[in-house]
């Protein structure tokens, strides 16, 4: 599989080019085919469908419309947050989709953070991989897996609209502007407006990476995890 090549001296990779060698998250080959995208939406739907049947039925929002994280109200003694994942999702698969629930159910037992919203940001046509599908299929395939399936997690499409590749901490940057910078953040349950963490939800072997000398510029490592 062809991932893309980057210069180590003067930029950081993204998660998505991290994504092909993680066992959580390995994606299947990509076919264009009409017919096998629809095939395969529906047996994610079929399958994430019966373990939430007894769930209140919610429809998320369209892509970057964050309006639906921002509508709930945060505790006052918790801190907000929201998580973001990058990647191709070509396609968007099971496990895609239990690794956010993995993340919140340790968070919301183990720290001092509240989930107000999960995103997943598919990355654009202008990554290099081999059977990337296009675009707007990824997106619209990860709006079918979650929309029927969580009433937290939302597509946003931003980064795959974009006319070249963007590195994850741009992508990070992104989601700042839009939840706290124009969107002013959170209201708290006693009134008060309060900023939202925006963080990265990352597999073991993009983790991983950030030890790897040169290949993640210092400033990008911090922004990640700070």
């Amino acid at each position: 599989m062809t991932t893309i090549q980057k210069s180590v001296s003067n930029t950081s990779p993204s998660a998505t080019e991290r994504e092909d060698d993680d066992p959580i998250v390995k994606l299947q080959p990509s076919r264009h085919s009409e017919k096998w995208y629809i095939e395969l939406l529906l047996s994610i739907k079929h399958a994430l469908y019966a373990r939430t049947a007894a769930c209140t039925k919610k429809k998320n929002k369209h892509a970057q419309n964050f309006g639906a994280c921002l509508s709930y109200f945060a505790h006052e003694t918790k801190e907000p947050l929201a998580i973001i994942a990058c990647g191709s999702f070509s396609p968007i698969t099971y496990l895609h989709l239990r690794i956010f629930e993995m993340a919140k159910d340790y968070i919301t037992d183990n720290t001092r953070f509240e989930i107000i919203g999960g995103y997943y940001s598919p990355v654009s046509d202008h990554y290099i991989k081999e059977g990337l599908a296009p675009s707007h299929h990824r997106v619209r395939m990860c709006e079918l897996a979650v929309e029927r399936t969580s009433q937290w997690l939302m597509v946003d499409a931003w980064e795959s609209l974009q006319s070249e590749y963007t590195q994850t901490a741009i992508v990070m940057d992104h989601f700042n502007e839009e939840i706290n910078n124009k969107r002013g953040g959170i209201v708290t349950t006693d009134g008060k407006s309060r900023k939202v963490k925006v963080m990265l939800l990352a597999g073991g072997d993009l983790i991983e990476s950030f030890k790897v000398p040169k290949l993640w510029l210092d400033e990008d490592a911090i922004t990640e995890f700070s």
